[in-house]
C-alpha cells in the first residue's frame, strides 16, 4: 500500500495500488462469477476496508480503491442474485498483519502514523471467524468491529462532524510542505 495525499503520488504510484487492489479482485471476482453463473451456485467475498465507505487522511490512493471495490461489490451483489450467487463485502478495520510495515511512505510521519494504530488490533484469525459466521448467518455486507460501525454511523449522520475528525487526525501525521 501507499500512505500518501493525493499531490504527492506519481501516475505509476497510483496504476500499482489501482491494480492490485481495484482492478486484481474486479478481474478474479469476475472470473469466478462466470464460473458460478454455470454451475448455478456459489458465494464471493470480497474483502474491502473501514475506508471503502470513510475518508482516509493520507491514503488516498488505498481509500480510493477500496471505494471502488464497495461500489463494485455491491452491484455484481444485485448482478449475481439470479444466478444462486451471494457476493459478500467486508469492511474491516484495522487488523493485525504486516500491512503498515510494508507500506510505502510519501510525505507522512511514518511514527506518528504507526502510533495511531491501535495496540489491541484484532488477530487476522478473529477477523476469519467474523466473516465466515457472518457469511453464514446470510449477511451481505460485514462491518466490524464496533469503532468501524460506529464511524460508518457518524459519517452518515453527521458528515460534517465526520470530516473535522478525520481532518484533525490528518494533521497529526502529514508533513505539510
Amino acid at each position: 500500500s501507499i500512505t500518501s495525499t493525493c499531490d504527492q503520488l506519481s501516475p505509476l504510484d497510483w496504476k500499482r495500488i489501482i491494480g492490485v487492489n481495484l482492478l486484481g479482485t474486479i478481474h478474479l471476482s469476475t472470473l469466478v462469477f462466470r464460473r458460478m453463473k454455470v454451475q448455478g451456485f456459489g458465494q464471493i467475498v470480497n474483502i474491502a476496508s473501514m475506508f471503502g465507505f470513510l475518508p482516509a487522511p493520507s491514503g488516498i490512493a488505498y481509500s480510493t480503491t477500496k471505494h471502488g471495490l464497495v461500489g463494485f461489490t455491491r452491484t455484481l451483489s444485485v448482478e449475481a442474485q439470479d444466478f444462486g450467487i451471494s457476493v459478500h463485502l467486508v469492511c474491516p478495520g484495522f487488523i493485525r498483519t504486516q500491512f503498515f510495515e510494508n507500506t510505502k511512505y510519501i510525505g507522512v510521519e511514518r511514527q506518528a502514523m504507526l502510533g495511531k494504530v491501535p495496540a489491541d488490533l484484532m488477530s487476522a484469525e478473529e477477523a476469519a471467524e467474523r466473516i465466515l459466521k457472518g457469511i453464514g448467518r446470510g449477511k451481505k455486507i460485514l462491518v466490524f468491529p464496533f469503532y468501524v460501525r460506529f464511524l460508518w454511523w457518524l459519517d452518515f449522520v453527521f458528515p460534517w462532524l465526520s470530516e473535522k475528525i478525520w481532518l484533525a487526525e490528518m494533521r497529526k501525521y502529514i508533513k505539510i510542505t
